[in-house]
């Protein structure tokens, strides 16, 4: 009783923080610039024309098995170039059942429609970090916080691009939360079921979350206490997730195979590009200013940005030299990744370099900002000096790379400094005003990247959006 309670508490108050905040970091803008969540190409016309027709697909389906009496399911449209099958052609967008919506909204209401979806795709993006954060075990005001840096973190604007591109944020939690329940509990069923909807979902990222669990696992074999280390129970791992995996992608086959044979005869997928061996100076300054701000990396649809409170939060993680070996090894390989054009064309499926699978790097930050909250108390001394000092290395570093900073990281930076002072003095906070003083700070650290990213006197963001 006592637990469901907590949970009950805990919606209530994550619900009213996103109502505020997603006013706050996105509503406010969009009701003043008068603009839609899709932009002009892509958007309008790809977007939420799907998801029209979806609605369309779905009502008639609905006519014809409950008035018309007939089960009959649609399955071709003569209306998709020259004509061509429905779920295939769609295939990133039937499958998402936010995309389902659209059944209780006629044409002229799908804009309505299309933004509500949106929002309950960052709605769940929330909850589905929160189911995370206390699958980890971790406290209350901790999961709340690293839910508001995840769900309001730069890398869900991809959500006002491209839609189907945020799908990840919300799945992947999922994903990995059955990834732990295989590995240290021997429960297949939520791991075999999200793989499933995964590739149901978009096969594009099943492949990229494929990749990371493998990495995951060997991590965890490697550096978990609770996993035996020998070479019978490595092996017992490996069997157990390529059964269940099989098994999972298997379920997905019905709808992926199609899909799969399709795509590989688009000439896009064939194309080549130059693929350099690293990026530019701009590129990298953008994207170390950008992490506590926000960042468009190489501009194809995959964004940073997780608030200036994630800086001393991975910094204080990093302090702790005999705890967090694993998260601090991938943090190190994510950033590295990230930074190497050759990893971005390998999780892009061997095409251009994209850096889409970022979703990753935003579960990771946003959980360390979690299990900071229980650090900052622990700091010693000699830590908060760490943490000031390489706080002000990065703020130092930004301003050199940049030159001429610009306001957004300039307001952003500061934050971060004042974040770091802030945190290396809890232990003389009382426990009830540092609770609500670290969410706080997270939201403000989030509002500051929304302002500078889509204030039209600054980042104007919302310039690509169609007009309400």
């Amino acid at each position: 009783m006592e637990n469901k309670k907590i949970k009950s508490k805990y919606l209530l108050i994550y619900t009213l923080c996103f109502s505020i905040l997603f006013f706050i970091c996105f509503g406010v803008y969009f009701i003043m610039y008068n603009k839609t969540f899709f932009r002009s190409y892509d958007g309008l016309d790809q977007h939420y024309l799907i998801f029209m027709n979806c609605g369309k697909w779905i009502r008639e389906i609905f006519k014809n098995i409950f008035i018309n009496h007939n089960f009959n399911i649609p399955l071709w449209n003569s209306g998709i170039g020259y004509g061509a099958d429905i779920l295939t052609s769609n295939a990133a967008y039937y499958p998402d059942i936010f995309n389902w919506i659209s059944a209780f909204f006629p044409s002229k209401y799908s804009e309505i429609g299309f933004n509500i979806m949106i929002i309950l795709k960052f709605y769940v993006t929330g909850l589905a970090f929160s189911y995370f954060g206390f699958y980890k075990k971790q406290s209350f005001w901790a999961v709340l916080t690293g839910a508001v840096i995840y769900t309001f973190s730069g890398v869900m604007y991809i959500a006002f691009i491209e839609s189907f591109f945020v799908n990840p944020m919300y799945i992947f939690p999922i994903v990995m939360v059955g990834v732990d329940k295989l590995l240290k509990e021997r429960k297949p069923a939520l791991y075999v079921l999200s793989l499933a909807y995964t590739f149901i979902n978009y096969f594009y990222f099943g492949y990229m979350i494929s990749i990371f669990i493998f990495i995951y696992c060997l991590l965890s074999f490697c550096f978990d206490k609770d996993i035996e280390k020998n070479r019978k129970n490595f092996f017992n791992i490996i069997l157990r997730f390529i059964i269940y995996s099989i098994i999972g992608i298997g379920i997905s086959a019905f709808v992926v195979l199609p899909i799969v044979n399709v795509l590989g005869g688009a000439d896009r997928i064939k194309l080549k590009s130059y693929i350099p061996l690293i990026y530019d100076k701009d590129w990298y300054s953008g994207f170390i200013s950008g992490f506590i701000t926000s960042y468009s990396m190489s501009s194809r649809d995959a964004i940073i940005g997780f608030g200036a409170l994630s800086l001393p939060a991975v910094i204080c993680i990093f302090t702790k030299n005999k705890k967090y070996i694993k998260q601090k090894i991938e943090f190190v390989l994510i950033t590295i990744g990230l930074c190497i054009p050759i990893i971005g064309s390998i999780m892009n499926g061997g095409s251009y370099y994209a850096n889409r699978w970022c979703f990753v790097y935003a579960l990771l930050v946003a959980y360390m900002v979690t299990i900071a909250f229980e650090e900052f108390k622990n700091l010693t001394k000699k830590k908060s000096i760490i943490l000031v000092l390489m706080s002000l290395v990065y703020v130092f570093t930004v301003f050199v790379l940049y030159n001429k900073a610009n306001q957004g990281i300039i307001i952003a930076s500061i934050f971060a400094l004042i974040c770091t002072f802030i945190c290396i003095i809890v232990s003389h906070i009382p426990k009830i005003i540092y609770k609500c003083l670290y969410l706080i700070l997270a939201i403000i650290s989030v509002s500051i990247s929304s302002y500078y990213n889509y204030n039209q006197k600054y980042g104007n963001a919302t310039r690509e959006e169609v007009n309400s």
